[in-house]
């Protein structure tokens, strides 16, 4: 199981939040944090509109996540509000089981304020004791250097670059930077003199 402790963090203005997993109870509220960051967020590739799961899907989503031992769907709340979402879930294929893909959205007021950074390590370190994961991929807009820099400090390294792969309404183009951490699991040699 993807249960993972419920962890109080506090920000770098002092403000206090719960990260935990994200419940199927908190279906709707997680369905309408995804909309509103696809509404205030330029980096995000989904639009609002696009979001068309019921809460009942999510709902079923969200079990699934939580049930498996190697997904994690983290939500940070502010007293009852989400004010941000990390999600890490692997593909089915079996060659690529060995990685997960994170995405992460953080709400309009609460960017820039440690909660990106804080969520990703809660991930790593669950990614860590998570015995099948040893690779943790993402995606993030060429442009969104605020969290390349955030990405890069925490261990993220630069893999590839797909061109003009996002396209805005005006015709702008962006690149979308592939980014990995690979989790150390080389077996530890106990070595002892005598």
């Amino acid at each position: 199981m993807a249960y993972t402790p419920d962890t109080m963090i506090t920000l770098k203005d002092g403000i206090e939040c719960l990260l935990r997993n994200a419940l199927p109870g908190d279906a709707r509220d997680v369905r309408s944090f995804t909309i509103e960051a696809a509404k205030t967020s330029e980096y995000l590739v989904m639009l609002p509109d696009e979001i068309t799961e019921t809460h009942w899907r999510t709902r079923e989503k969200l079990k699934r996540y939580l049930d498996a031992e190697d997904e994690l769907v983290l939500i940070a709340l502010d007293g009852p509000m989400v004010v941000g979402q990390l999600m890490a879930v692997k593909t089915k294929r079996a060659r690529l089981a060995h990685g997960i893909d994170m995405g992460i959205a953080i709400k309009d007021g609460w960017r820039g304020r440690g909660l990106g950074r804080a969520m990703i390590e809660f991930m790593i370190k669950w990614a860590e004791t998570a015995p099948r994961i040893e690779r943790i991929e993402l995606h993030v807009h060429s442009e969104n250097h605020t969290a390349i820099h955030l990405y890069e400090s925490l261990g993220f390294e630069h893999e590839g670059r797909r061109r003009k792969a996002i396209k805005y309404a005006d015709g702008r183009y962006m690149d979308d930077l592939i980014m990995a951490k690979l989790l150390d699991r080389a077996p530890r040699l106990d070595i002892r003199y005598i």
